[in-house]
């Protein structure tokens, strides 16, 4: 559900800098961090601040390998899943215990190269997709980077028991959060929020409406856009968040967290 109706290169640009921004704060937190403070366990059971880093630090090589291949590209955008070549897991769990300094340097480098690599294939000096296919998919998937890093930062301000203002990039995440269309829901007999006859209403940090979907709709789904996005994100459980939703969207709103935020790859629950 990323804008369509803007040139795609302006949106691919637009949703770069968001990243970008997005990295930065978390950069400016860890940076302030003493060394001994990484190993601080996290609400994620099992990972420490090092543990969320050396995640990212992963995701975003795997992102690169994939940025320039069209097939693993597309699977990496529709199934928004770990690569098995780069499975936090175990990868994860061997680079968390590097010393900080050199895994902060290594997580700046990763990120830095998705965002050249991002550029380069923007600009033309990187193949990857004719045209607009190819700043579509890179629109998508860094805003899939952006939304990882969000939630994982969380973990992280959650650790240290830091106060974190709400910005405006959070509309990325609750766009993928209300876009994604993934074949498990049919599973599970939920129709995606996406092709609902439903409104949905977030307010912004700042105080605007978002708003998504048919407005003539009989189902709703209102509240603010940073509950939403904990929500859906699994950094906080429904009891925890001030979400009002018919009953249509409660059958997705009680699923969605398990496919947009697997348990077992730094996305666990959070105990109420």
């Amino acid at each position: 559900m990323l804008p369509v109706e803007d040139d795609p290169r302006d949106v691919a640009y637009r949703t770069l800098d968001a990243f970008t921004a997005e990295n930065e704060e978390l950069d400016k937190l860890l940076a302030s961090l003493s060394y001994d403070v990484w190993s601080t366990p996290t609400p994620s059971e099992g990972w420490t601040i090092a543990r969320q880093v050396a995640h990212l630090t992963l995701r975003a090589q795997d992102a690169i390998e994939a940025m320039t291949d069209r097939r693993r590209l597309l699977l990496t955008v529709e199934r928004a899943s770990p690569s098995p070549h780069h499975d936090a897991d175990y990868g994860g769990l061997a680079l968390a215990n590097r010393h900080p300094e050199t895994l902060l340097t290594q997580w700046r480098e990763a990120r830095e190269q998705f965002e050249s690599t991002s550029h380069g294939i923007l600009e033309g000096d990187i193949s990857s997709l004719p045209g607009a296919g190819s700043e579509r998919l890179v629109t998508i998937a860094t805003a899939y980077g952006l939304m990882r890093t969000w939630a994982h930062a969380q973990d992280i301000f959650d650790a240290l028991d830091r106060p974190r203002m709400p910005s405006e990039r959070l509309w990325y995440v609750a766009d993928l959060g209300i876009g994604m269309d993934d074949p498990r829901f049919t599973a599970h007999g939920v129709l995606p929020l996406g092709q609902m006859e439903c409104r949905i209403e977030l307010a912004s940090p700042i105080g605007a409406l978002w708003i998504w979907g048919d407005p003539t709709a009989a189902a709703r789904l209102r509240g603010t856009a940073e509950d939403f996005c904990l929500y859906v994100t699994r950094r906080r459980t429904r009891w925890e968040v001030e979400l009002t939703a018919t009953m249509e969207v409660e059958a997705w709103m009680s699923t969605a967290p398990m496919l947009l935020a697997p348990a077992g790859r730094g996305y666990g629950p959070i105990s109420a």
